[in-house]
């Protein structure tokens, strides 16, 4: 194959994706990565995975149990704190250490926090008690 002929067929290619695909798709997928991306770097997330699997619209409570009693604004119910690997006794569970983060795309985007229980005893592995989660129903 000639160099002119290769040109040719990579022009081609690149113009078929540019039509199945505009900058504001492309953008909208890569977001989410690269903000978790973003965020493992600036807050010191030990392991990008779960800064990763937070930009979803998804909030992935500890221990994968949603509080009840949330603020609007994704505040934590009453008797229990904003847990961030200060406050985390389990290790790893509340990876951020403001405690929250946002999920999907700007303007429809929530506020995920990591709860804890103010007061323990609370206990780990298998049951996790004492730890949840919030997500806003306000969008930011």
């Amino acid at each position: 194959m000639k160099q002119t002929e290769r040109d040719e067929k990579f022009q081609l290619t690149t113009a078929r994706l540019a039509r199945r695909m505009n900058r504001r798709s492309f953008l909208r997928m890569t977001s989410g990565g690269i903000a978790g991306g973003v965020a493992a770097m600036v807050l010191g997330i030990k392991e990008a995975k779960p800064a990763f699997a937070h930009s979803t619209d998804i909030c992935y409570p500890p221990g994968g149990n949603y509080c009840s009693g949330c603020g609007a604004d994704s505040t934590c119910p009453t008797a229990y704190i904003t847990c961030t690997p200060y406050e985390d006794w389990c290790g790893g569970l509340c990876p951020y250490w403001s405690g929250w983060w946002y999920t999907g795309t700007y303007p429809n985007r929530h506020k995920c926090r990591d709860c804890r229980v103010l007061y323990c005893p609370c206990s780990c592995y298998p049951y996790y008690h004492g730890y949840c989660g919030c997500k806003s129903t306000l969008h930011y």
